[in-house]
Order: structure tokens, then sequence, then C-alpha cells
């Protein structure tokens, strides 16, 4: 199996394997700082990537808008189109409030958004208060198992995290997938708790799918 470097216009760090179903490598997290809306799969009439796939347009393009979890649950016709920044993503915003800064978790406006959402259109694994509860406490498990890793000096803690994550939390998993747009911008298509926590955590190394490369990207 041939190896390439992905490119470091893409802020990405490591090297890239071409494989025969998806491309993956290793990457910082610190420099995945968007969050695809929606989902490139979604974009394509459902159908999810077998391999890496080039797309043109402007599905790469940053959009200034809020968003608390997916676009498909917050906007009908799954518009507006493109990245949206990180630091408008509630979610992620929920885990840098929780575990940078202290607070409980019905103090953030993802989980009270998630309360909402019980009684018109509840989000998948969130339908309960119960299972908000099972959810909430596997995030502080994940937090935990990352930080302790990171702090264990381990040159790939997130691989680790996910044999456990495998092992005691979630079951059979995959890496995530991220797409790559163009001026080095990188968002999140699948994985969103493993990603936003390890960026949360410093994890400074992580093994990532490549989903969606732009057609105009500086991309192997």
């Amino acid at each position: 199996m041939g190896k390439s470097w992905l490119a470091k216009s893409a802020h990405a760090v490591g090297e890239l394997w071409r494989g025969s179903v998806m491309e993956a490598g290793l990457i910082n997290p610190a420099d995945i700082n968007y969050i695809q809306c929606p989902e490139c799969w979604v974009m394509n009439e459902r159908r999810r990537a077998k391999g890496t796939m080039r797309q043109e347009g402007d599905w790469d393009k940053p959009i200034p808008i809020s968003l608390n979890w997916s676009c498909t649950y917050e906007y009908a016709d799954c518009s507006p189109v493109g990245m949206v920044p990180l630091e408008n993503y509630s979610f992620y915003r929920a885990l840098e409030q929780r575990f940078l800064e202290g607070k409980e978790w019905p103090e953030t406006r993802w989980y009270q958004w998630i309360l909402r959402r019980q009684a018109t259109n509840p989000v998948s694994r969130y339908e309960t208060l119960r299972r908000i509860n099972r959810r909430l406490r596997m995030l502080e498990r994940l937090h935990n198992e990352m930080t302790s890793l990171e702090r264990s000096g381990l040159k790939n803690p997130f691989h680790r995290m996910n044999a456990y994550l495998q092992s005691s939390v979630l079951g059979p998993i995959y890496d995530p997938m991220v797409n790559i747009g163009r001026e080095g911008r990188i968002s999140i298509e699948d994985g969103r708790h493993r990603v936003c926590m390890a960026k949360v955590c410093g994890i400074e190394q992580m093994r990532v799918r490549i989903a969606y490369v732009h057609t105009q990207a500086n991309f192997p």
C-alpha cells in the first residue's frame, strides 16, 4: 500500500495512507476548526462515501451561522451549505464550558437545546432524559480517559482512546471522518464526540479518515 504526505496547506501533520477504501492519516485536532453543514453524504442524496471522494462546489465555504448539533436537525431543507466554525458550534462550546471552565451541563446552551428537542424531534441517542444522562456520563468518561492518556506521554493517545471506546463504551467504531476544503479548511464529517473532545483535551495527534476533498484543494 503506497504512502503519500497529507499536504501542509491542509494544516495537517503526519503521514497519509492511501487505502483501497478510504484514505486515512494522522492529524492534529487543533487544525480541525469546522463542522460540516450538512454532512457531505447528505448533500450526495444520503449516499455515504465508500472511498475518499473529490467534490467541487462551495460546500467548503465558511458560513457565519450558529449550530447546536447538525444541519439535518436544525434546517428542514439542509441549508445553508458550508463549514460552520467550531466557535459557533454549541456542542463544542459545551465541552469547553464543562471541562475547561468548570460549568455544569445544564448551564450550557447545547444541553438546554437537547432538552427542548425531546418534545419535537429528539436527537438520536439523546431521546429521553435517561439517555441524555447516559451520554453525558460517556462524555465524562471520554474526557477522563483522553486526559489520562495525554498525560501518559503516549505518542498517539487517540489510537489507544479508540481501542478503549471500542472495548468498553461505544462498541465497534471507526476512525472519525473529516473533509478537506480550500485554503486549508478541515471540517468534521463524522465523529464529532471524539474530535471535539480531542481538541478540548489538547490531544496532539489523532487518526482520521478523509471522506471528501475539494477538487481545488491542495491535496495529494
